[in-house]
């Protein structure tokens, strides 16, 4: 059995992963406690952002989660922080890198990993927009298969990241 202190120490971590101290100042949190941090700091700076619960349609994971959707450029979006940050490697981390791929989706891309609980989602806007999506705002993404301007544009990637690269003609590339 555990004792009082052993159950109110438990309560308070709770709490603290579940909140904006928790994510902001503690550094540790779980979906929740990032979603209402994003949700502070995004109004904080007068930006239209609501947290959203549901849960998450992994087969491997079905579970409770919480998530944000963000009024961006007049267009609302989702916008999954700890997923984004929960799917790198510890390796790719300690690099300080950084994964964009839940922000900025609409419904349809957010419905492949996510599900909205009712009846919050009756009233919450729809996120039909793909103009703030990470890739389509970075120039990432292509409307068609062209090999020839794939590789253009990771040759133009790398050498913005600082690699030295250089192109020698359409079909090769020197490192």
């Amino acid at each position: 059995s555990m004792s009082f202190n052993e159950i109110l120490s438990m309560t308070r971590d709770f709490s603290r992963i579940n909140s904006v101290w928790g994510a902001l100042i503690k550094g540790s949190s779980v979906c929740f406690g990032y979603a209402s941090a994003y949700t502070y700091l995004m109004n904080r700076r007068g930006i239209p952002c609501a947290t959203v619960c549901g849960n998450n349609s992994e087969e491997t994971l079905g579970t409770g989660h919480a998530w944000n959707i963000a009024e961006l450029n007049g267009e609302w979006c989702h916008i999954d922080c700890i997923f984004s940050d929960w799917e790198q490697s510890e390796e790719s981390k300690s690099r300080g890198e950084v994964s964009y791929v839940y922000f900025g989706l609409n419904d349809t891309q957010n419905s492949l990993s996510h599900n909205f609980k009712l009846p919050f989602a009756e009233g919450m806007p729809r996120c039909a927009s793909t103009k703030n999506n990470y890739f389509r705002v970075k120039n990432l993404l292509f409307d068609s298969v062209d090999l020839r301007k794939i590789a253009n544009r990771v040759v133009d990637v790398l050498q913005e990241s600082g690699f030295g690269i250089k192109k020698t003609g359409y079909k090769t590339i020197q490192i």
